[in-house]
């Protein structure tokens, strides 16, 4: 095997193993690209999430001060009305 013989060899092997690192870099990327969607899924399932426990604390909190108001506003009481007796009806003597 001469010299040249033996630096094609070396040379092949260099682009095979380049070949798959580039393919590493390559499935790498993918994978990063994943990832980054999955994160940004994630960060608006978490704002969406956020928003709809402020709206809930939002209505909680409106709901518990008209309770507060209800409660310390006083209630009527209600003035019984005065039973009238019932007049009697004049009965005829018979006799």
């Amino acid at each position: 095997m001469n010299k040249l013989d033996k630096m094609i060899k070396e040379y092949r092997g260099l682009a095979n193993t380049s070949s798959v690192l580039i393919k590493e870099v390559e499935n790498t990327t993918k994978l990063q690209k994943m990832i980054h969607d999955e994160l940004l899924l994630g960060e608006f399932s978490i704002k969406q999430r956020q928003s709809n426990l402020m709206g809930e604390a939002y209505y909680l909190e409106n709901w518990y001060n008209e309770r507060l108001k209800q409660m310390s506003t006083p209630t009527p009481t209600p003035t019984p009305t005065p039973t009238v007796a019932p007049t009697p009806t004049p009965t005829l003597n018979q006799q």
